[in-house]
């Protein structure tokens, strides 16, 4: 978006032919922000646990094994 857009943009909603944007309360945006962290954490958590199924296959330890395991270690129940 330009200039340009910005002030046609700016210009519609002065003459009341868009309406504004919504904006979430402080709440709602704090449950927005956990929500995103939460999946960032557990992203970042399967990353790890596939780079360690990687490197245990790689060292020919077999997958089948590790990966219940390593499964039970990162997401145990009742988290």
């Amino acid at each position: 978006m330009d200039v340009n857009d910005a002030t046609w943009i700016a210009d519609l909603l002065a003459c009341g032919l868009i309406r504004s944007s919504f904006v979430p309360d402080e709440k709602f945006q704090e449950l927005r922000t956990l929500q995103r962290t939460r999946k960032h954490l557990v992203r970042e958590q399967t990353s790890h646990v596939q780079r360690l199924q990687k490197t245990l296959e790689e060292a020919n330890i077999k997958s089948s094994l590790t990966r219940s395991f390593l499964m039970s270690w990162a997401f145990p129940a009742g988290r």
